[in-house]
């Protein structure tokens, strides 16, 4: 499944933050909201990798980053 933030942060100090992994870039299949606590972080972190090199990040929608999704899995609440 998506990551919690305690994964996202483990992923990122076992294998390198994408800045530095920029000739293989890490792919996110979706669905980063709404799973599990610290969303807002999960989504503010793989959005900041994502503006600070668009290469090393693809970051593709999943069903829950809608509107209707995150009001009922409470990503609108966390925010």
């Amino acid at each position: 499944g998506p990551p919690s933030y305690p994964d996202l942060c483990n992923i990122f100090a076992l294998n390198g933050g994408p800045p530095s992994y920029p000739d293989n870039p890490y792919l996110f299949n979706g669905d980063f909201c709404d799973r599990g606590s610290f969303s807002l972080e999960v989504v503010m972190t793989l959005l900041a990798f994502k503006v600070q090199d668009p290469r090393s990040v693809v970051l593709l929608r999943g069903n829950h980053e809608t509107k209707n999704m995150n009001k009922i899995y409470g990503m609108q609440a966390e925010v």
